[in-house]
């Protein structure tokens, strides 16, 4: 006998009954991990750290990005630390799959770097674009540059009302990229397995710039001159 909801209808028999019970057929609830989502918009402080005790951890326990995008079902809520074991387990392992087979112009990155870069791309990018804009990002951080990514930015204030401003482009934060050279020191959001890959596999150009013509194309620039041109055509307009 399998313990939790089941639907009875009024018409249903006994046999029918015994039948759903007998054979499990229990109300599952949906849990949604979306792409880009944040761990603690997610799972409660308690179960985090209910995980976190499972696991032996060397630094901090930080699981931001670890959560794999996912449709997930359960049938009571003390299930959701199962959820949260599982859909790390399956973050981990497309991130493996994605490191192991990285361009090679990434040999000396890390597999939490890639999940960085992933969760970047998943914040600023389609899937029609995320391997042109991990080479950007890519090209950045070769040439020593700002990343200056609005996303990352956003993720280390503390206030932030949905209005990036000058003010909170001067942030101390570690993860504003326009203070901070380099990847922020952790990931912002919880990416797709396409993201992480896009981050392995960066398309290889010359561009430095993007800026957002509409939701999910970007012009891009590989210098600052025609940068500051599609910026005024395509943001002061």
């Amino acid at each position: 006998i399998y313990l939790g909801k089941y639907k009875i209808n009024n018409h249903d028999s006994i046999i029918d009954i015994l039948k759903n019970i007998y054979f499990g057929k229990i109300i599952l609830k949906k849990f949604i991990i979306n792409e880009g989502s944040k761990i603690t918009d997610l799972f409660s402080k308690e179960i985090i750290k209910s995980y976190c005790q499972t696991v032996n951890f060397q630094d901090e326990c930080e699981l931001e990005g670890y959560a794999k995008p996912d449709v997930y079902f359960y049938d009571r809520e003390s299930e959701l630390l199962s959820i949260l074991k599982k859909s790390i387990k399956n973050q981990k392992i497309d991130l493996n799959n994605s490191w192991r087979a990285r361009d090679n112009r990434l040999s000396n990155f890390s597999k939490k770097e890639i999940l960085i870069i992933a969760s970047i791309l998943e914040k600023e990018s389609c899937a029609n674009e995320r391997e042109k804009i991990s080479g950007v990002i890519l090209n950045r951080l070769k040439n020593n540059m700002l990343l200056q990514m609005d996303s990352s930015t956003i993720y280390g204030l503390k206030d932030f009302n949905g209005d990036l401003t000058k003010k909170d482009l001067r942030d101390s934060s570690l993860y504003n990229t326009y203070m901070h050279k380099g990847l922020p020191p952790g990931p912002i959001s919880n990416p797709s397995k396409n993201s992480i890959f896009a981050a392995a596999q960066p398309e290889e150009h010359n561009y430095l710039y993007f800026v957002a013509k509409d939701k999910c194309s970007h012009e891009f620039s590989t210098n600052y001159d025609d940068h500051l041109k599609a910026v005024k055509k395509y943001q002061l307009r």
